[in-house]
Order: C-alpha cells, then structure tokens, then sequence
C-alpha cells in the first residue's frame, strides 16, 4: 500500500470539512422533507421517546387519536391519547421497545372494539411506531374461519350419510362426493 501524498490529504481534508458542517439552510431544508415524507403516508405514525413521550405524530394519527398534535405531543401514553391505548396494546409496544430488531403485532383497543396492527421499530433513544386499523380484515378473516367450520361440520354429516350424495355444477363438474357415493360407485374423491 502506497503512503497518502499532502496534495491527497488536502483533498480529503477539503472533503471531509464540507461534510462536517453543513449549512443551516440544508439542515433545515432536510427536516422539512423529513416532514413531508412523513406527512404522506396513510397510515399512522408516531415517535416516541425513551420514557413513551410522544415526540411526534403524523396527520393520520391524529386524526386516528381525534387529538390535536399540541395536546399530545411531549404527553407520556396512554395518557397523551386517552382511551386509544388498551392495556394489550401497551403490552405489545412495551415489549416490541425491549427488541432489537422490529417486530409486528395485532391488538385490539377493546373500549371501541377497533384492531390495528402494530409496527415497531425501536432506537436507543426510543421507538418509531407504524400503525393502521384493521378491523375490517379481522373480521372478514373471522367471518371467513367461521363459514369454513361450518363448511366441515355440514361436509362432515354428509359424508356420515349412508346415501349417495354428490353435487355437481351446472357443466357437469363433480364438485362434491361423500363416503355413500364412493361406497355405491366404487370411486374415491378424489377419482
């Protein structure tokens, strides 16, 4: 390896101070896209600090908490956001805190009967909180989980029948086949 003549080093010098010290306006100019950014995305965001302060929050989070920004932020949650916290969901965001690494859950705030899942990112100095309510998706997953049980006990007493019964669609498609069918035909379900 060669040794840095002084024209490099001057060069590198020269670099590293224009890096060091930027200047106010690009500082100022960086928090302000920091902002926008921020601001544009639909689902909530906050900060909080290292004792669960909120630092900052997004439109959409306050319009989630249906809080002003001045009355919550620098407030310690729950109590900056009354009533949206549940005890589940503070669980969840007190241990997604103690990881070091992201993490997600899902909890319900069961006061308003609202889900929302939580993704945590946690920094020395705090964490950054992305939420978004998913009430609708849990309870078209639960209406889904519950059709499907009811689609094995009616599949499970057709197929304790001691008839034939098969259905077919409207091509002449064999869309079902129970235990009777195979006993009188002699073909499995899945022939």
């Amino acid at each position: 390896m060669s040794r840095p003549t002084t024209s490099s080093l001057a060069a590198a010098n020269r670099t590293t101070r224009k890096f060091k010290s930027p200047a106010p306006w690009t500082a100022i100019e960086s928090l302000r896209i920091e902002a926008e950014v921020l601001e544009s995305i639909s689902d909530c965001f906050i900060s909080l600090d290292s004792e669960f302060k909120l630092v900052y929050m997004n439109d959409a989070a306050c319009s989630e908490f249906s809080i002003e920004r001045s009355a919550a932020l620098n407030g310690a949650i729950p109590n900056a956001v009354p009533g949206f916290f549940s005890r589940s969901m503070l669980d969840g965001l007190r241990d997604a805190a103690k990881q070091t690494s992201a993490s997600t859950f899902e909890e319900q705030n069961e006061k308003q009967g609202l889900w929302y899942v939580m993704r945590c990112y946690p920094r020395p100095d705090g964490m950054s909180v992305y939420f978004r309510n998913i009430t609708e998706s849990v309870l078209s997953r639960r209406k889904l989980g519950a059709a499907n049980a009811r689609m094995r006990e009616q599949s499970e007493l057709l197929d304790n029948a001691q008839d034939a019964i098969f259905l077919q669609d409207m091509d002449g498609r064999i869309l079902y086949w129970n235990k009777g069918a195979e006993r009188l035909f002699g073909w499995t379900t899945e022939e």
